[in-house]
């Protein structure tokens, strides 16, 4: 799955609006902790996020039974915005970082990552924008050589209605965006070639406030979806994420934050 405005842009700006959140009520720790479904804590989870004083940087710490130390570094600008993350594990190091325009948007995106057997991969993503502002075309480039155009359509509102995938000029995707009437995104739709009918890959709900409330997410090896359910504080800082299958039917468990 790639939906590259939902995961270079639109979740870019939500990452900016999460980061002057903890900015405004001075957060400097958040820890996550992981609940079974029989709501008994997992001593094996552990996220822990510090943030530095100035707010400019991030350092997560995360440990799980598969994992013993992956750590995530993330760089922010004045105006909240990533310039740059280093994702590392036990295998790999990726390097991100984010060029913006004059215009404080998006203009090229550009990760590294070095395993640990010394094999380096790359990708940019090149943006460009129309008069509008809106973008018109992302350049997805893969190892300095193989390069996929991506397209985009929007409506009289400026949203963002369709991406198209184009390599050698054949169309190997196509995703549709839906919006509701406050402008907020409520549907991610494809072709499902396994079943040949348009399904949503993803599925957003939201409260009075615009805040997000509710994901259900496709599990592509399955054709079933996930449902997350987010509660928040009168912060507006997020406190508990719950997690089910099939539609409520049965319980993955849930995430509760804490914040310092």
């Amino acid at each position: 799955q790639a939906q590259y405005f939902y995961k270079d842009i639109i979740s870019n700006y939500e990452s900016q609006k999460q980061w002057a959140l903890y900015k405004a009520n001075n957060i400097k720790t958040i820890q996550i902790q992981s609940y079974f479904t029989d709501n008994e804590l997992d001593n094996e989870f552990n996220v822990v996020q510090k943030n530095n004083d100035a707010f400019t940087k991030a350092i997560t710490t995360t440990k799980t039974d598969k994992e013993k130390n992956v750590f995530t570094i993330v760089l922010y600008n004045a105006q909240n915005k990533v310039i740059k993350s280093i994702d590392s594990s036990e295998t790999d190091v990726a390097t991100t970082t984010i060029i913006y325009d004059d215009a404080n948007r998006i203009k090229a995106i550009n990760t590294t990552c070095l395993s640990n057997n010394n094999y380096t991969t790359t990708e940019t993503h090149l943006w460009f924008y129309n008069k509008d502002g809106n973008p018109n075309k992302m350049f997805l480039i893969k190892g300095n050589a193989d390069t996929t155009i991506i397209k985009f359509m929007a409506d009289g509102d400026g949203n963002i209605t369709d991406e198209i995938h184009e390599r050698k000029k054949i169309i190997t995707a196509n995703y549709m965006y839906y919006y509701d009437a406050a402008g907020n995104l409520t549907d991610i739709v494809r072709f499902n070639e396994k079943i040949k009918q348009l399904l949503p890959d993803l599925m957003f709900t939201y409260n009075t406030n615009g805040t997000l409330q509710k994901m259900i997410q496709l599990e592509p090896s399955k054709n079933e979806y996930h449902t997350f359910v987010f509660d928040y504080n009168p912060k507006g800082l997020k406190v508990e994420e719950r997690m089910y299958y099939k539609k409520f039917t049965q319980t993955l468990g849930k995430l509760v934050y804490l914040y310092k």
